[in-house]
C-alpha cells in the first residue's frame, strides 16, 4: 500500500468516534405520587427515567422494540401506549374494555391480552390483536379464569395461567392458530406469570407451590421438568428474561420493599436494580435504544 494512502486510512481510523457498546434496558411500574407510573432504567442500574405523568395508575408494561413505544394497561382496564420518541400517550384498542396483562410479539405485529367478563368475575380469556383493533380475535373461548398470557419467541405459542375450575393455578401453552392446548405445569397452589426463555425451550415463572411465599421456577416446555431457581424467605415474582443475554430480571422484596432485582438463568449473580423506598415492580426487558 503507498505510504500516503496507509496515513490517510490510519488518521481515519484513530478519528472515527468510539462507540459504548448499547445495553439493554428494563420497563417497569413504579409507586410515584401515588400512581403506578411507567419507568425505565438500563440494565446497569444507570439513568432511571419516569416517562408517565398522567394522574392514573398503569401496569404491566411491554417494549415494542421495532417502534419504540411502550404498551401498558390503566387501572381501568383501557389499553395505552407511549412513545419513547415524543412523550405522547394514546390510547388502544378504545372500543375494549377490562384488559389486562398486555404483551406484544414483533414477529407478527401482535398485542396479546386478557379480558375479563364484566358480569362473572372468575371468568376471562385470551385475545389476539393487531394495533389498531381492525384484527382482533379471541384465542380462549370458556367459562374459566385465564390470566398473565406471553408469546412464545416465534409468536407461535401462548404461555398463561388457567385457573381450570380447580383450586390451583397452572401453566398452559396454546397455539393462536390451531387452538390446541397443552398443560405444562401441575402443582398445589399458584404457578404465575410465565415468560419463555429465549430460545422458547423453557418458561420461567413464579409460584407458591412450596407452600410459602413466592419463588422463581424454569420448567421445560417438552419434559415438564421444574426446577428451582431461587430459595429465600422473600417474595420473589414477575421474572422476564432478556432475549440475548439470558439474564433475569423480577421483583423481589429482599430489600424489604418491592424492587427490581436481576440474576442468571441459573439463579446465580443476584444483583439489584432498583433501590429506595417507593415500590417498584413488573418488570419487562426493552431492546437497547434511546430513551
Amino acid at each position: 500500500m503507498p505510504r500516503t494512502i496507509f496515513f490517510i486510512v490510519l488518521i481515519g481510523l484513530l478519528s472515527s468516534p468510539v462507540t459504548a457498546s448499547a445495553q439493554e434496558q428494563v420497563v417497569y411500574s413504579r409507586l410515584t405520587d401515588g400512581y403506578w407510573q411507567i419507568w425505565m432504567i438500563n440494565e446497569d442500574g444507570s439513568e432511571p427515567t419516569q416517562l408517565t405523568t398522567s394522574k392514573r395508575d398503569k401496569r404491566s408494561p411491554v417494549c415494542i422494540d421495532s417502534t419504540q413505544q411502550v404498551v401498558y394497561r390503566s387501572n381501568n382496564g383501557k389499553l395505552y401506549q407511549y412513545s419513547l420518541e415524543n412523550g405522547q400517550e394514546t390510547e388502544l384498542l378504545s372500543r375494549y374494555n377490562s384488559i389486562n396483562s398486555p404483551d406484544y410479539c414483533d414477529g407478527i405485529q401482535k398485542l396479546l391480552f386478557v379480558r375479563f367478563n364484566p358480569r362473572e368475575i372468575d371468568i376471562s380469556d385470551i385475545w389476539v390483536s393487531d394495533m389498531t383493533g381492525d384484527e382482533t380475535r379471541m384465542v380462549t373461548q370458556d367459562k374459566y379464569l385465564k390470566y398473565h398470557p406471553s408469546f412464545s419467541p416465534t409468536c407461535d405459542q401462548v404461555a398463561f395461567v388457567s385457573a381450570d375450575g380447580q383450586l390451583e393455578h397452572n401453566i398452559w401453552t396454546i397455539s393462536p392458530e390451531s387452538k390446541e392446548r397443552v398443560q405444562i405445569t401441575k402443582a398445589d397452589g399458584l404457578d404465575v406469570h410465565p415468560r419463555f426463555t429465549p430460545d422458547g425451550a423453557n418458561i420461567i415463572f413464579a409460584s407458591n407451590r412450596d407452600g410459602q411465599d413466592y419463588e422463581i421456577y424454569v420448567v421445560n416446555v417438552e419434559s415438564k421438568k421444574v426446577k428451582s431457581i431461587t430459595n429465600n424467605e422473600d417474595l420473589d415474582t414477575t421474572p422476564d428474561v432478556a432475549a440475548d443475554s439470558q439474564r433475569v430480571v423480577f421483583t423481589s422484596t429482599r430489600s424489604g420493599v418491592q424492587q427490581l432485582w436481576l440474576m442468571d438463568l441459573d439463579g446465580s449473580n443476584v444483583k439489584q436494580l432498583t433501590d429506595g423506598t417507593s415500590e417498584a415492580i413488573e418488570p419487562r426487558w426493552c431492546a437497547a435504544g434511546e430513551k
